[in-house]
């Protein structure tokens, strides 16, 4: 794979550097027959307009051809011959198994000595249901523990969590300086009618004396 892919490289490179001689030397005058011929074999190298139109009307031809088959297959009833069939559904292998096995959720119980329950007189079975029980307890207790410890490392938060705590503290510094405003602005407001209302009364004691 490694050789094919240099030489598919050195091959690049080869007509890289034929098609830029060729440029140089249709720039250029050509000086020597040797000269000439090398030019000349490097130019019949690349594809010509006509080359280049030849293909593209194959190209077309082609396409044409593949869409004229499909509506005549469709027209006699049969499937679109260039529609791929789904694959049929194939059994899960048993690593596949294992994982929808863990995804689901595990139902422990009920267990004989609950209420309710008979006493089954197997003793296999009485073991199996103490076994499942324990599990259920470890499982349990390392799914607490293990919420525990992510969120005391922060392992559950998010990547720009920084950022989230941010903008709500600063939503909270915002809600606590508009209600700040608002309390200022009703004291102002109590203290100027306060202040109007003493000078009314100032006013109409001066009257009074007045009269």
């Amino acid at each position: 794979m490694r050789h094919r892919f240099i030489s598919s490289r050195a091959a690049a490179k080869e007509h890289r550097r034929a098609a830029r001689s060729c440029h140089k030397a249709a720039d250029k005058p050509i000086k020597g027959k040797g000269a000439w011929r090398n030019a000349v074999e490097q130019t019949k190298e690349l594809p010509t307009s006509s080359q280049k139109n030849t293909m593209a009307e194959t190209v077309f031809a082609m396409v044409q051809r593949q869409e004229q088959e499909r509506r005549e297959a469709i027209a006699r009833g049969e499937p679109d011959p260039f529609i791929r069939e789904p694959e049929p559904a194939r059994e899960p292998n048993k690593m596949e198994q294992f994982e929808a096995w863990m995804a689901t959720d595990w139902e422990f119980g009920p267990y004989y000595w609950h209420e309710g329950q008979e006493r089954p007189e197997a003793l296999r079975e009485r073991l199996r249901q103490r076994f499942w029980w324990l599990y259920e307890k470890n499982l349990k207790g390392a799914e607490f523990v293990g919420e525990v410890v992510a969120n005391i490392f922060g392992l559950t938060d998010s990547k720009y969590q920084w950022v989230i705590d941010a903008q709500r503290q600063e939503e909270r510094r915002e809600k606590q300086r508009t209600l700040e405003d608002a309390q200022r602005r009703m004291l102002a407001e109590r203290a100027a009618a306060a202040r109007d209302a003493k000078e009314a009364d100032a006013r109409r004691a001066v009257g009074d004396v007045e009269h």
